[in-house]
């Protein structure tokens, strides 16, 4: 109600969010302040501009936060979501619509595979495309020998689950990508509650918890760009 259902601040600012799906509700409130995994926006956002990328691929998407959000503020100029759970594509669709994104966003209800995308970005598009990566784990299954080198001159900011995995599943996954790109890693950071008017009348446990992603442990996110 304060937000009015929209991002107030941060990189997409202006950005309406319905914040009705399946999910618990624990992470809308940073996403309104516009500081949710600030990191990975900052991050994406930097990409976006040194790499003069164009398309954006969102495995994972859940409501769409970050797809739309750079896709309004035109970061990006065409998205492809991979997101399996029926409720959150109601959602997002939702989102899609109020935010005036209709026709620039492909929708995949199914499980993400970067083969799927092989009939819909040529090879010379592969290299002004972003892949923003969320699958609680299955990041780990993505490469392959055979399909990485199809997309080792795209850039991939992927969230990585360690804890989620307890055979060397993680450990092919890494030594592939770091045989075929070059990687970096973005890790979750500080906020600041006292800049935002909005939580003046909030004592000092509600607005750090405001703030709060619920979080396991401090997250990181792997970014791969072309060697």
């Amino acid at each position: 109600k304060t937000t009015q259902s929209k991002v107030i601040d941060g990189h997409y600012k202006g950005l309406f969010l319905n914040c009705n799906n399946d999910r618990s509700s624990h992470d809308f409130s940073s996403k309104l302040l516009g500081c949710y995994e600030q990191e990975v926006q900052d991050k994406i956002v930097e990409l976006a501009k040194q790499y003069q990328l164009e398309n954006i691929v969102n495995f994972g998407s859940a409501e769409g936060f970050h797809i739309l959000g750079l896709l309004k503020k035109n970061f990006f100029i065409k998205g492809y979501i991979f997101e399996t759970n029926k409720n959150l594509i109601k959602s997002f669709k939702d989102n899609q619509s109020a935010n005036d994104l209709n026709n620039i966003v492909k929708i995949f209800n199914e499980s993400a595979k970067l083969e799927i995308l092989d009939n819909h970005l040529e090879e010379d598009e592969l290299t002004k495309t972003l892949f923003l990566v969320d699958i609680e784990g299955s990041e780990y299954q993505m490469f392959s020998n055979e399909n990485i080198n199809r997309f080792k001159n795209s850039i991939f900011v992927i969230e990585d689950h360690p804890f989620y995995k307890k055979n060397n599943e993680n450990e092919k996954f890494y030594e592939l990508i770091e045989k075929y790109f070059k990687v970096s890693y973005v890790y979750s950071s500080n906020r600041n509650p006292f800049k935002f008017k909005e939580l003046k009348d909030f004592n000092d446990d509600d607005k750090w918890l405001i703030m709060s992603e619920c979080r396991p442990k401090t997250m990181r996110w792997i970014v791969l760009e072309p060697q």
